[in-house]
């Protein structure tokens, strides 16, 4: 018989509805006294409204963003994957609920991406960058004569949301 290889379970990340972002390490699950429910530990996590506050800062410094439940996450797609350097590295498209359009990349080094620890500190060598692919347009406004008003204040800075989020 050869030797024994152990099985890798994946990694998962999920979106929840305060914009937030969690990677799983589905390989290391914990289980609490008295319970016969396996959870998957946390590897990393992210806050998406901050990652998205600092890339528009980089595009428009005067913009904000639309509200934090409007930046949750709707819809995940995996578009690329690979191994370089000693990384696995994944493109994620990502669909909010106010209709932006996100690209991630998530880094993550192939020698832990199977056996990441929570005592060690792995969040550092896992990394994950975005870039808005596309966003909604500002609110614009226009008087009876269909003129288009200037004088819009804080409102100018605001994105156009759709009436409810997106199905």
């Amino acid at each position: 018989l050869g030797p024994l290889t152990s099985i890798k379970k994946p990694l998962v990340l999920l979106a929840g509805n305060a914009s937030s972002l969690a990677l799983l390490n589905t390989n290391k699950c914990t289980r609490k006294a008295f319970s016969t429910t396996v959870t998957p530990t946390i590897s990393a996590s992210w806050d998406l409204y901050h990652l998205a506050l600092r890339e528009l800062s980089k595009m428009d410094s005067q913009a904000k963003l639309p509200a934090r439940r409007w930046m949750a996450i709707h819809r995940l797609t995996l578009l690329g994957h690979g191994c370089a350097n000693g990384e696995s590295w994944f493109n994620i498209g990502m669909v909010a609920k106010c209709g932006w359009i996100f690209v991630a990349e998530l880094s993550v080094p192939s020698s832990t991406a199977g056996s990441i620890d929570a005592n060690q500190s792995q969040t550092n060598a896992i990394r994950l960058s975005l870039r808005i692919v596309h966003h909604t347009p500002r609110v614009q406004c226009f008087n009876s004569s269909n003129e288009r008003l200037t004088m819009l204040g804080g409102m100018a800075l605001q994105f156009s949301l759709p009436e409810i989020p997106i199905p």
